[in-house]
């Protein structure tokens, strides 16, 4: 089983399509297959699988701190074929929009490092 995984570790290349705002979410999610033994590549044709972010922010403000409240949906495909997918609700607030920013993305990277690679794509391991 094991020589399993070090064949699929060695013949899957991730490609991360994302939307530009989405940037943090996507340095995240090339890190966590890094730290599994996968790669990634930024040439879609280049790719086995690809995964998808998908989001949607909403910015407010209350009592001088700034709140980010966004919703992040992952989709994720083999040849075109889907193989899972998973969403995230994430909230960051600051004193400034910067430091919301921050703390939303602390907030994914948490939740990343608190859950398997299978389990955040939502891919069904058999």
């Amino acid at each position: 089983m094991q020589s399993n995984f070090a064949k699929a570790q060695q013949q899957t290349v991730f490609y991360i399509n994302h939307q530009p705002t989405a940037k943090h979410i996507q340095k995240a999610i090339s890190d966590k297959l890094l730290q599994a033994g996968f790669k990634t590549t930024q040439d879609v044709s280049a790719a086995t699988n690809t995964i998808e972010i998908i989001t949607s922010t909403k910015q407010t403000q209350a009592y001088e701190f700034f709140i980010i409240r966004e919703h992040i949906e992952l989709k994720t495909t083999e040849g075109n074929i889907p193989s899972g997918g998973n969403q995230f609700a994430l909230k960051g607030q600051g004193l400034n929009l910067q430091q919301a920013q921050q703390q939303l993305a602390l907030n994914f990277k948490s939740q990343l490092q608190n859950s398997t690679l299978e389990t955040a794509l939502g891919i069904n391991q058999d």
